[in-house]
């Protein structure tokens, strides 16, 4: 009697601890899940931010409203993507209002050609940072 006490004690723990961990694990992939796709969304963005600075024209409010949103999700990982994506917002509203100053002057701006090198160096910066998340 005494093993069979034992043996229903221990297929009970075990069946507690795999139960354990394999919650642990579908949280785990349902984050990692969610995670591409957000990633993959911010990505579009970026890709339409970035044909918009090499075709010197300036960036759409959807576009530069979804970065801050996107800002806004609280996880861990993107502490320092957050921070990326907060100086390539103001690099993005630099950069409109240059080609703003382009229009208006029919000449292009110093400041349009300052930040566009820079936008450039930001969004190649996610990238990496985003690559390290995936």
């Amino acid at each position: 009697m005494d093993n069979l006490l034992s043996g229903a004690i221990g297929g009970l723990i075990a069946t507690i601890i795999s139960t354990i961990f394999g919650y642990y694990l579908f949280r785990r992939q349902s984050k990692i899940e969610s995670n591409r796709i957000f990633i993959h969304d911010l990505l579009q963005v970026i890709q339409k931010v970035y044909v918009s600075v090499q075709h010197n024209t300036s960036v759409d409010d959807d576009q530069l409203k979804y970065i801050i949103s996107f800002q806004a999700i609280g996880l861990k990982d993107f502490i320092k993507l957050n921070k990326i994506l907060t100086e390539l917002r103001s690099k993005i509203l630099t950069y409109n209002e240059g080609v703003t100053k382009t229009l208006q002057l029919t000449t292009t701006s110093m400041l349009q050609v300052s930040t566009k090198s820079e936008v450039e160096n930001k969004i190649t910066e996610v990238i990496t940072e985003l690559r390290h998340l995936t």
